[in-house]
């Protein structure tokens, strides 16, 4: 299913694609498909709705998903979580870096060496 989502055209525009897709990423999503849930995530994160990206990052961190552990991570980092508290968005940013580097996702290793130079 995801891989439906993600090839998606047939000649349609690109907002009818992405809608195309994320059916596709839905219905893998609800069968428990962690890269599914995974692009949910980064789907609300491009639409700014940072709130509803939190959601579906938070479910794919339930699976231990390195892509979605680093995506919760930036957004820690870059102070777009909703229900943020002044000064633990960089710890929490911290956190999420290190678990996904831990399942060896190059991009959190990175971020961690951002945060800390």
């Amino acid at each position: 299913m995801e891989e439906k989502g993600i090839l998606s055209d047939g000649g349609k525009t690109k907002e009818e694609n992405r809608e195309i897709a994320k059916q596709y990423f839905m219905a893998a999503a609800e069968k428990g498909h962690k890269d599914a849930i995974t692009d949910l995530g980064f789907m609300a994160h491009e639409e700014q709705d940072y709130k509803l990206a939190v959601e579906y990052y938070k479910m794919a961190k339930k699976l231990k998903h390195p892509r979605a552990l680093n995506n919760l991570g930036k957004l820690y980092m870059e102070n777009l979580v909703p229900e943020k508290v002044k000064g633990d968005n960089y710890r929490k940013a911290i956190k999420y870096f290190e678990v996904a580097a831990e399942f060896g996702h190059v991009k959190a290793l990175y971020n961690l060496g951002f945060l800390k130079k």
